[in-house]
């Protein structure tokens, strides 16, 4: 874009992509930038060199031997990232083609499937933990059915498989 200056000679003026910002959204992008440092990097920061700094200043990875020395730390870190890990391996199992076949394809019912992948960022997690209780538990129609009928029990959602079982379902809208 060129414009023409006093002496009547052209001038080249840039346009940019930020020149039709308002102030009032810059100002508000800088109270959101300032949120986050104050209540999340710095936070975390503190955290981090903590772990690494022993009380006299020094560099030290001692907090993490004596974590992972005592037998109960070491099983719940392990225990932490094996259902992490499965967890979102399974929620992305989950949303991935849900999100392809709604988005790619129009067919009968896939408003329904979308609206139904909002909930799990609406409703609270004790609620999807208690109904996939009421489905898959010990006593839950599911396992009802398998018991009256061939009898068999499956234990679905006792201990950690419970828990990956529940993580994706309440989890697979963010994947």
């Amino acid at each position: 874009m060129s414009s023409v200056t006093a002496a009547g000679a052209p001038s080249e003026t840039r346009s940019g992509i930020f020149d039709h910002v308002r102030p009032g959204a810059w100002l508000a992008g800088a109270l959101v930038l300032a949120f986050l440092l104050l209540f999340l990097v710095l936070p975390v920061g503190q955290v981090f060199v903590t772990a690494f700094v022993d009380a006299d200043g020094s560099p030290t990875f001692g907090h993490f031997g004596a974590f992972f020395g005592q037998g109960l730390m070491r099983e719940s870190f392990f225990n932490s990232l094996y259902v992490a890990i499965l967890s979102t391996v399974f929620a992305t199992l989950i949303a991935v083609p849900l999100a392809y076949f709604t988005v790619r394809f129009q067919f009968r019912g896939s408003l329904l499937i979308q609206t139904l992948g909002v909930l799990p960022l609406i409703m609270p997690p004790f609620v999807g933990a208690a109904a996939m209780q009421l489905i898959f538990g010990r006593s839950g129609s599911v396992n009802l059915l398998l018991n009256q009928h061939f009898e068999v029990y499956l234990p679905i959602m006792e201990g950690l498989n419970g828990v990956i079982l529940l993580r994706p379902f309440t989890t697979f809208r963010s994947s």
